[in-house]
């Protein structure tokens, strides 16, 4: 009983404040250190071609541009890019800092329109940038 008395200032407190108790099984679970610190989207800064664009060249590289420049990005889980029709398109994929670069093996085609996924990167100091960044743009028309 003495032990339910001594709890209730801290239950009226979680109660009227909003706040939810949490207790953790041992100091582990409560600091959960095992697990990298995450990023969220709104940490890029910028992509190229930009969204929606037309008139891209078709021999572009394509951009993912973050706000963190001090750190370079290691690996990425969803790297994707495909044509209009869902075909995955063949390319390379560079790290550096503060950007992702996907190179095309070879020229897109003209007139066409392309969808970019790239997701789930990692930082060589561990830190996740955790979502998904996807958008289109459309290549330009072959020179007459």
């Amino acid at each position: 009983m003495r032990k339910v008395i001594a709890f209730l200032p801290v239950l009226c407190f979680a109660f009227f404040s909003g706040c939810a108790i949490f207790e953790p099984q041992n100091t582990a679970q409560a600091l959960d250190m095992s697990q990298p610190k995450a990023y969220i989207l709104s940490e890029i800064r910028g992509v190229e071609p930009k969204e929606s664009a037309i008139e891209v060249p078709t021999i572009s590289k394509i951009w993912l541009r973050l706000k963190d420049t001090a750190n370079t990005v290691k690996s990425g889980s969803l790297l994707i890019l495909k044509n209009q029709q869902g075909k995955q398109v063949a390319c390379r994929v560079e790290f550096c800092r503060g950007a992702v670069c996907i190179v095309p093996e070879k020229s897109l085609e003209p007139s066409t329109t392309y969808f970019v996924t790239i997701g789930h990167l990692t930082y060589d100091d561990g830190f996740e940038l955790r979502g998904v960044k996807t958008w289109s743009f459309t290549t330009a028309a072959k020179d007459s």
